[in-house]
């Protein structure tokens, strides 16, 4: 049996009506390439901003590669990363167990006109595997006014490091974004990056309008295998706010599997892009949770649907993030599609 547990999926489109909003994307596709050396440039895209502003830049997928390797990946307005910033990582357990999923969000300012960025990855640190890797993913652009009039939807964003924080006992808020709309919207609230901990600890992230989290609910999750101690993760919600302040927090804890020594490192990025209800296109949210137990084998499975009725063409940014359980021996592949299908090695993690 394999299982599927706690996850969530959005959807919303950028209609010339939200107010020139502007989103690019590209698919990356690029098998058996050499991470040995400098930064490879493994996507990029060009984004025609109307005005000067920000652009919220990701770059999200999977990455197979060999044990001993350690994957550096990033989202970056150039081609290179700093170590301990701008950048997630990803080891492979083993040559059976060498597939990671991975999110890397920046956030960057812009002027009016093209501007090029890229998802760049490099074999660093540990290179006791062969240097070659497989990478399928998104490099996905949006841009926001530099300041928004009212009935114009913005975005925060906050990039955080911690390094060796105790993280029993209870949640922990790492950062926090406070926004003050003066209209009736939606906010998405994303918290993905890294994390560093020990064999035994069980992490949990939360992107919440709370301080806390709920278990198994509201909540990604991930833990280490043996020395393989790091991992990337990435956790998305959408919550309808009023006019005046809201704060929203990225909040960790280790909770439940706690054997190990509780300390964690993460590297970690915060954002928050609100859009107005009187927006042609405003975001579209379902919490996944299936039951302990459900069987995924064979033909795909769907385990969500959104119906979105757009009222002109346009574009549609869909996003399906959180936690899978499944058991050891089996690889589970999920996708965000148009379609109760998707393609092997594309359009999936």
């Amino acid at each position: 049996m394999k299982y599927i547990f706690c996850i969530s999926l959005f959807t919303f489109g950028c209609l010339p009506a939200l107010h020139s909003q502007v989103i690019a994307h590209a698919s990356i596709h690029q098998p058996s390439i050499s991470l040995r050396g400098n930064t490879v440039v493994v996507g990029q895209i060009t984004i025609n901003a109307p005005a000067n502003g920000r652009v919220i830049l990701r770059f999200d997928g999977h990455c197979i590669s060999s044990e001993g390797d350690r994957i550096v990946l990033a989202a970056s307005e150039t081609n290179n990363w700093g170590p301990n910033d701008g950048s997630v990582e990803v080891e492979a357990a083993d040559a059976d167990v060498n597939s990671n999923a991975f999110s890397h969000t920046r956030s960057y300012g812009v002027d009016a006109g093209e501007t090029t960025f890229y998802a760049i990855a490099q074999n660093s640190v540990e290179m006791d595997g062969t240097g070659i890797a497989s990478i399928f993913g998104s490099l996905t652009a949006e841009w926001f006014p530099v300041i928004a009039g009212p009935g114009k939807a913005f975005a925060e964003h906050k990039g955080f490091f911690y390094e060796n924080i105790f993280m029993e006992g209870a949640p922990t808020v790492l950062n926090q974004i406070s926004i003050n709309p003066t209209v009736p919207g939606k906010v998405i609230v994303r918290f993905d990056g890294k994390c560093v901990s020990t064999y035994g600890d069980l992490m949990f992230f939360a992107a919440s309008n709370t301080p806390n989290w709920t278990n198994y609910d509201g909540s990604a999750s991930n833990e280490v295998i043996d020395a393989l101690n790091r991992f990337s993760f990435a956790h998305v919600r959408v919550y309808d706010v009023t006019p005046g302040s809201h704060t929203f927090y990225a909040v960790a804890e280790n909770y439940y599997e706690t054997y190990g020594n509780g300390f964690v490192s993460i590297y970690g990025s915060l954002t928050v892009q609100f859009y107005p209800d009187a927006a042609a296109t405003v975001p579209v949210f379902q919490a996944i949770s299936t039951p302990f137990g459900v069987n995924i084998e064979g033909p795909p499975v769907p385990v969500g649907q959104i119906n979105l009725n757009a009222p002109v063409a346009g574009k549609v940014e869909l996003n399906f993030a959180g936690t899978c359980i499944g058991n050891y021996g089996d690889q589970i592949r999920l996708a965000a599609s148009d379609g109760p299908n998707w393609a092997p090695n594309d359009g999936n993690i």
